[in-house]
């Protein structure tokens, strides 16, 4: 048994300490992040969609063509299946370009929007890099796609 005199004595005049939260900055920056990746994927996402959309109206007869083309390979059809289907994809082609005729604009033009937006709270050298990296992953995604000049950012440039 240790003696009473080597025992530590308790100052029961002194508070407790507040306990520590450990970690409360770090979700903090741990959040941010994933909130700001959330973000860029969405608008990416955004990016990707239209350029491609874009790009296969730019050259209407060529997308159904490739799906077929595809279709066929990929499900060996028949010469009578790749027949009906191409008359199905041409049909369905026709109207999905009716329906892009009247979203299209809106689409690109809420795009615009956003990018000019989210250039609004930038400094002009990170305003530099934003149109930069939208313009990369332009290319990356759609390398026959518009370029620079024809994206939504660029058209009140012109």
């Amino acid at each position: 048994m240790i003696p009473t005199a080597q025992l530590p004595t308790i100052d029961e005049t002194r508070p407790f300490p507040p306990p520590r939260r450990r970690g409360g900055s770090r979700f903090a920056v741990w959040a941010f992040f994933f909130a700001v990746g959330a973000a860029t994927g969405a608008m990416g996402a955004v990016i990707v969609i239209n350029n491609q959309t874009d790009q296969k109206l730019q050259q209407p007869d060529r997308w159904p063509r490739d799906m077929v083309a595809s279709m066929r390979g990929e499900l060996d059809l028949t010469v009578e299946q790749t027949a009906q289907v191409r008359r199905i994809v041409d049909e369905h082609h026709k109207a999905i370009g009716k329906i892009w005729s009247d979203v299209g604009p809106r689409f690109r033009a809420e795009l615009k929007t956003m990018e000019e937006q989210v250039a609004g709270v930038l400094r002009d050298e990170q305003q530099r890099r934003w149109h930069e990296w939208l313009e990369k992953r332009r290319r990356r995604v759609c390398p026959n796609g518009p370029k620079k000049g024809d994206g939504p950012h660029d058209s009140a440039e012109k």
